[in-house]
């Protein structure tokens, strides 16, 4: 359960960290012009805090671990429009998605982090996780710069990192439906 959850909130936050550390360069690569490319980061910040309290409440009134393979397959189906066809609508529908569920991704981590490993024991779990993905978090900035530096295009990084994504729904599908708080 512990490395499951971890590799899902890690890999999720690869995938956006990539994007929003990319999305413009990928956008000015495209032709989309200086003043659009830079609407994406203020559309992905915008939808993220949407997320959180959309996708939070409604972790308070669904089955927590159902919500979160909701909000992964929102981040898959947000990648998708980026890579198939890349023109601005694409990207925007890209951010926005991406953004809403990684806003809703935060809530919901720390939901389930006390579904299944109980109050008590948060901190340390919370920490120790945080410390695992540490590599899902430094890694895509450096790695989508080498990516790009090797192939001469940001797509490719997109392409390659967005396959994390369905891995880290993979791993949200392989929760356990009952928690040490199973009333929760």
């Amino acid at each position: 359960t512990f490395w499951n959850l971890t590799l899902a909130v890690g890999l999720l936050s690869l995938c956006s960290i990539l994007l929003i550390t990319y999305i413009v360069p990928m956008a000015r690569e495209r032709g989309v012009s200086m003043e659009l490319s830079a609407l994406l980061v203020s559309a992905y910040a915008g939808s993220s805090l949407v997320g959180k309290f959309l996708l939070g409440w409604l972790g308070d009134k669904l089955e927590k671990r159902s919500v979160f393979i909701l909000i992964q397959f929102l981040a898959i189906a947000g990648w998708l429009p980026m890579l198939l066809w890349g023109d601005i609508i694409a990207l925007m529908v890209s951010v926005v998605c991406v953004g809403l569920a990684v806003g809703g991704m935060t809530p919901i981590w720390s939901s389930l982090i006390a579904f299944y490993f109980g109050a008590s024991a948060f901190g340390r779990v919370k920490g120790a996780m945080t410390l695992a993905m540490l590599v899902c978090t430094v890694v895509p900035g450096p790695l989508g710069g080498m990516i790009y530096s090797f192939y001469g295009s940001y797509a490719t990084s997109f392409w390659l990192l967005g396959l994390a994504l369905p891995i880290a729904l993979l791993c949200t599908w392989m929760l356990p439906k009952q928690g040490v708080g199973a009333g929760t």
